[in-house]
């Protein structure tokens, strides 16, 4: 028998500093549209010829659904399972990008 073993690292900020979080104003038509284009609606992925949602039009609409049963969060926030293995990944400023907007509410801003 064998199994998977999954390590959840806690990031700590340093003493005094500010979750980046709590002063991020995010919005989704400028930041994380820009993200989501470039990473996940390539060729091949979400690009309405590959894996659902579809990122490539009626972008939050298609999102929606990804959002609320739970995906998003777990495999983009969580996991940082995508984008996957051989694509290019999501950079430290784009993932916290997606995290604070996700954290946020996700509004379609």
């Amino acid at each position: 028998l064998s199994s998977c073993e999954y390590h959840t690292v806690e990031v700590e900020l340093p003493e005094g500093s500010i979750n980046p979080c709590d002063t991020a104003t995010v919005s989704f038509s400028t930041d994380v549209t820009a993200i989501l284009t470039s990473k996940c609606a390539t060729t091949g992925c979400h690009d309405g010829t590959g894996d659902d949602p579809n990122l490539s039009s009626s972008l939050y609409t298609n999102l929606d659904s990804s959002l609320g049963d739970g995906k998003f969060k777990s495999k983009v926030i969580d996991q940082r399972t995508m984008p996957p293995i051989g694509s290019t990944a999501l950079s430290n400023s784009e993932y916290m990008i997606l995290k604070c907007w996700f954290e946020n509410g996700h509004s379609n801003n």
